[in-house]
C-alpha cells in the first residue's frame, strides 16, 4: 500500500500472481502551505505575495482525495487525483510602481483552487517476505487558480477600495521515482515512496512514508507526506511545498 501514487494503494506486499489486483483509497492529506504568489502588472512590474505558511483546513472550501493502483505480477498502474479549492489565506504583498523600482506592502487575501494529477507506471525490481521495492516512471500534471486581493494596511476607512490579482497556470512534469513498503510482522506495515521530476517545473518532488495496519478487506495508513515545486522566476508559484500527515483507507479487489 502506499498512500498517494505516493499517497494510496498497494495490496500487500505484492505477490507473484497472473491475476490483477486493485485497490482503491479515499484519503485526507492536511498539509500546511508555503511559498509565495508572483503577479505580473499592466507597469511591467510584478507584484510577490506571501502564500503562507498556513494550515489548509481553516481555509477550506472543498477537497477531493482519491487514487487507484492495477497491479499484475510484477506491473502495476497507478492513478492519484487531488483537487483543493482554498480561500482567506491572510499574506502580505509588495508590489512595485515601476518594473525594478521599490515596492510597498499591502494586506493580501488569498485564494487557491488547484487540481492535481497523476500517472504512472511501475516494476517490482526487489521482492522478498518482508519488503518489495518498485521503479516508477509517469506524468504529473498541476493546475492552479489563484486571486489575492489587496487592501492597504493600517486603521483605514472600511469602504476603502481593493484590488484583484488573478492568475492561472497548468504544469506538466515528467516524474522518476520508487515505492515500496516495509513488513513488521502481523499486520503492520510502513509503505514509502519518493520521486523526482521536472518540465514545466525546473524541479519537483514528492516524498511519504507512513505505518499502517491490515485487514482482509483493506487498510488503514497514518503518513506524513510532503510535495514540493520549484517553478523557476516566471511561474506564478514561487518555491511552494505541502507538508503534512494524511490518514487513508485502502480497499482491496
Amino acid at each position: 500500500m502506499t498512500l498517494s501514487c505516493g499517497v494510496a494503494a498497494q495490496a500487500a506486499t505484492p505477490t507473484s500472481t497472473d491475476d490483477w489486483q486493485y485497490a482503491l483509497a479515499l484519503y485526507g492529506w492536511f498539509p500546511t502551505i508555503g511559498g509565495s504568489l508572483k503577479y505580473p502588472l499592466s507597469s511591467g512590474a510584478v507584484a510577490d505575495v506571501e502564500a503562507g505558511p498556513g494550515d489548509y483546513l481553516k481555509d477550506l472550501k472543498f477537497a477531493f482525495m482519491g487514487s487507484l493502483v492495477a497491479r499484475n505480477n510484477d506491473w502495476s498502474i497507478l492513478a492519484d487525483l487531488i483537487y483543493l479549492d482554498l480561500s482567506g489565506q491572510k499574506g502580505k504583498a509588495t508590489v512595485p510602481l515601476l518594473p525594478g523600482g521599490t515596492g510597498f506592502d499591502l494586506k493580501a487575501n488569498n485564494s487557491l483552487k488547484g487540481t492535481l494529477f497523476q500517472l504512472a507506471g511501475a516494476y517490482t525490481v526487489v521482492r522478498t517476505e518482508s519488503a518489495n521495492l518498485d521503479v516508477l516512471a509517469g506524468l504529473r500534471y498541476a493546475g492552479f487558480d489563484a486571486d489575492t486581493d489587496l487592501s492597504l494596511d493600517g486603521p483605514l476607512p472600511p469602504t476603502l477600495p481593493t484590488a484583484r490579482l488573478s492568475q492561472s497556470v497548468n504544469l506538466l512534469d515528467g516524474i522518476i521515482g520508487i515505492k515500496g513498503q516495509v513488513e513488521w510482522g502481523g499486520n503492520w506495515f510502513s509503505p514509502y515512496y519518493l520521486d523526482i521530476g521536472t518540465g514545466d517545473t525546473d524541479f519537483t518532488w514528492q516524498a511519504l512514508a507512513g505505518v499502517g495496519y491490515r485487514w482482509d478487506w483493506g487498510d488503514l495508513v497514518l503518513a506524513y507526506r510532503y510535495l514540493s515545486y520549484d517553478m523557476g522566476s516566471d511561474k506564478l508559484l514561487q518555491n511552494t511545498d505541502f507538508s503534512g500527515p494524511a490518514l487513508g483507507v485502502v480497499f482491496r479487489f
